[in-house]
């Protein structure tokens, strides 16, 4: 009997919960079972969000970009999918 490796599958969310000057919110990151996945806009033990990311959003948010349009222009900008959140 030979010994395959098992292919990398998804492996649930961790919760976090992620500081700015607007306030606070959580944030679930995937996870991986080979503990692979590195998240592209707020990185593995971030808790601020960087500069650059945050004054995009709140530039969108007030001009009165919806969160559907916000999630497209970060995954325009970053080359990336982004989750808008609803379940």
């Amino acid at each position: 009997m030979t010994n395959k490796a098992q292919p990398n599958r998804k492996n649930g969310s961790t919760a976090k919960t992620v500081k700015s000057p607007a306030g606070s919110f959580e944030l679930n990151t995937p996870r991986d079972h080979a503990g692979t996945f590195e998240p592209q806009l707020v990185k593995k033990h971030q808790t601020h969000l960087t500069d650059e990311l945050e004054r995009k959003i709140i530039a969108l948010f007030s001009l009165g970009t919806s969160y559907q349009d916000i999630r497209m222009h970060i995954e325009d900008l970053y080359g990336i999918h982004v989750s808008n959140g609803i379940r």
